[in-house]
């Protein structure tokens, strides 16, 4: 597959710092085999400005669940190609344990996943270090270093 591909990350706000919108890069770029545009600027992107247009509707949650979910209407949900489910997964979703399970065995990767999706928490730097930011403790992880030799090799 020679077809080029857009890579959208929308860097928004001090939660995160610009060095994990530069570590996405370097492991887009270390593992995707095509050509690919990457946008990481909220300014130079036309999302920035339909947030800018309809910032209630964007915030609210009742209407838009996550920023995810505003991003792909932003984009148009017809211009969007979602990866394959086993392709694209959720660290809290896919890689932690269920409670009991979460306070006596580490996070585990699923064989086919090919990337690793962090949203809200914990992020990766609270994964390696093991998270305890949850007010349920089904949300707890412990520490992760397979997480951290990941994030260390982008």
């Amino acid at each position: 597959m020679n077809e080029r591909v857009n890579v959208l990350t929308l860097k928004w706000g001090t939660m995160y710092s610009s060095e994990y919108v530069n570590r996405i890069y370097r492991g887009v770029k270390a593992h995707l085999e095509r050509p690919f545009r990457f946008d990481a600027g909220p300014k130079s992107h036309y999302i920035y400005e339909k947030f800018k247009s309809e910032p209630d509707d964007a915030m609210n949650p009742e209407i838009y669940g996550t920023e995810q979910e505003y991003m792909t209407h932003a984009v148009g949900f017809d211009k969007v190609s979602f990866w394959p489910e086993n392709f694209v997964r959720s660290f809290k979703r896919s890689c932690t344990w269920p409670w009991p399970l979460n306070h006596f065995l580490v996070p585990r990767m699923k064989r086919d996943t090919h990337i690793l999706c962090f949203h809200g928490f914990p992020t990766p730097t609270q994964a390696i270090e093991g998270f305890r930011g949850s007010k349920h403790i089904d949300g707890w992880t412990l520490p992760c270093q397979w997480v951290k030799k990941l994030w260390e090799a982008q």
